[in-house]
């Protein structure tokens, strides 16, 4: 049977199951009825080693499908880096051949001639593959397990790094591979069974492996790999399982990135990884200011950095070259000029170092972010560029906080180049552009606000300890208040009490005694 793949080398519905082959996995049978050809194949996955089945990849030598050859090219390779003929396999037997035009052109004669070369590959497996499907085992059917399963390499430094598996470490999974940094010499394996589980054989290309003491430290030079391969057995039962482990150390030239995305933009195109395509382009969400796009490094000791290439209003009231050389503050938007870039990188243990960048990115522009990406030897490098567009709100309405209003509020301008309202400068209230400040802010108890000559508002303290002495000057007239309420009251209250110690008579005048009464010149 004769089967016609072309443009399926993308798809990854259509080699699931050669993958699982290629890889010595139970194709199961839910896999068949992820697309019509996987169901045409079913019978030729199924018939073992009475089955053959041949991968036939055809390549152009134009310089114009480079994308498609090398896409082509790392598919026949993953294919047919690991065959099915050894013992025990589950599928057929196959070989992946490469078809090569050649084309020979000869202008005496007048002829062109051109004739296909079939080569066979043969190599390492694809270095990005795919997670192997789940087979629909549970946890009863998958016999002893490991519980830990981890590559830690080394650095120059001494400091230790964990190496992210592909795919990463599940209890379904048998097959694995793991990458090293170029800078990783050396590496040390982490095995543990679970419990009631025996580790009965553990061999490294072939060799046994003596002492779990000689997984600490194993040297790999640079572009080498390594295959590990464990046998588990039960304690009561005669189960047992096989794991594999492919450990490859990269050669450190590569200039490829493993991902390329954003969560503030849609890629008009999927990225592959590994691909070495130079220029995408994605559209920017309309209520998103800030443009962000990471991308994993396929080499943790890789530089990639980011910045913003060069930026364009669109639409029909986008200002012409001249109108920018002259009122550069007019017609450059407020967000991409007061927002600065941000460029962060940050370890992921499942995929590796990831480099992050956010730039402004302001309504009907068109913004190029570029990636310089640096071999890990130093030896080759590559720029990687995104030209993301945004559109924005219709005429003589204004963006403003992800609404389109007809006016713009206090503190912003109206940006008609691009239909936005822009934020004025710091401390300033009335503007003309980012850049030309009209009216500052008020002054405040502790803030004085002055217009310069460029434009800006400068903020000048009043008293740098003038809430400490308001704070003070509040405290004393409080216990000024309090003392003299206090003095007030004891002045009253004495007063109060001299006054009535004399008694009093019935009418309420003060009764004397008699000889109070008796008057002075009677007395002898």
């Amino acid at each position: 049977m004769l089967v016609d793949c072309a443009g399926t080398e993308r798809k990854k519905t259509d080699q699931e199951c050669i993958r699982l082959l290629t890889m010595q996995q139970r194709v199961p049978s839910h896999a068949f009825r992820a697309s019509s050809l996987t169901k045409l194949l079913a019978d030729a996955f199924t018939k073992g080693a009475r089955a053959k089945l041949a991968v036939v990849c055809t390549a152009s030598p134009c310089a114009t499908d480079t994308e498609h050859t090398i896409s082509t090219l790392r598919m026949g390779m993953g294919l047919g880096g690991k065959g099915s003929e050894q013992e025990g396999a589950h599928g057929p037997k196959m070989l992946t051949l490469l078809f090569v035009w050649i084309t020979l052109d000869v202008p005496m004669l007048g002829l062109v001639v051109t004739w296909p070369v079939a080569l066979p590959i043969a190599g390492a497996a694809e270095p990005y593959s795919q997670p192997i499907a789940d087979d629909g085992e549970s946890d009863e059917d998958l016999g002893p397990t490991l519980v830990e399963f981890a590559v830690t390499g080394e650095l120059p430094s001494a400091e230790t790094r964990p190496a992210a598996f592909q795919p990463p470490f599940e209890r379904r999974h048998r097959n694995y591979k793991c990458y090293l940094d170029f800078a990783m010499t050396n590496f040390g394996l982490s095995v543990q069974p679970e419990p009631g589980a025996v580790l009965s054989r553990l061999t490294r290309d072939g060799a046994p492996v003596a002492s779990r003491l000689d997984l600490k430290s194993i040297h790999l030079a640079a572009g080498q790999e390594t295959v590990f391969s464990m046998r588990l057995s039960g304690g009561d039962t005669n189960v047992t399982s096989s794991y594999t482990l492919v450990v490859a150390r990269r050669s450190g030239s590569s200039t490829a990135l493993r991902t390329l995305q954003s969560t503030s933009a849609k890629l008009d195109e999927p990225f592959h990884p590994g691909e070495l395509k130079g220029l995408f382009h994605a559209v920017q969400s309309r209520y998103e200011d800030i443009l962000d796009v990471a991308c994993t490094k396929a080499d943790g000791d890789q530089s990639v950095s980011c910045a913003v290439e060069s930026g364009e209003t669109m639409g029909d009231m986008a200002p012409t070259f001249g109108e920018m050389a002259f009122h550069p503050k007019t017609y450059v938007p407020s967000v991409e000029k007061l927002t600065p870039p941000v460029e962060e990188e940050h370890f992921n243990p499942h995929s590796g170092w990831m480099v992050r960048c956010k730039v402004p990115i302001d309504t009907w522009r068109r913004v190029t972010l570029k990636f310089d990406i640096i071999s890990a030897d130093k030896t080759a490098n590559r720029q990687v560029r995104v030209v993301v567009t945004r559109d924005g709100c219709p005429h003589d309405q204004f963006y403003y906080d992800a609404r389109c209003m007809s006016y713009c509020p206090m503190f912003y301008y109206e940006q008609k180049f691009n239909w936005r309202c822009g934020r004025c400068n710091e401390n300033c209230e009335f503007c003309k552009n980012w850049g030309g400040c009209e009216d500052c802010r008020r002054d405040t108890t502790l803030q004085r606000y002055e217009l310069r000559d460029d434009g800006t508002c400068e903020a000048f303290r009043i008293h740098p300890f003038k809430v400490y002495y308001d704070c003070a000057k509040l405290l004393a007239g409080s216990c000024a208040a309090l003392i003299s309420l206090y003095v007030l009251g004891c002045a009253a209250w004495l007063t109060h009490q001299a006054c009535s110690e004399r008694p009093r008579g019935k009418a309420g005048s003060i009764a004397y005694s008699e000889e109070e009464r008796e008057p002075l010149t009677s007395r002898p």
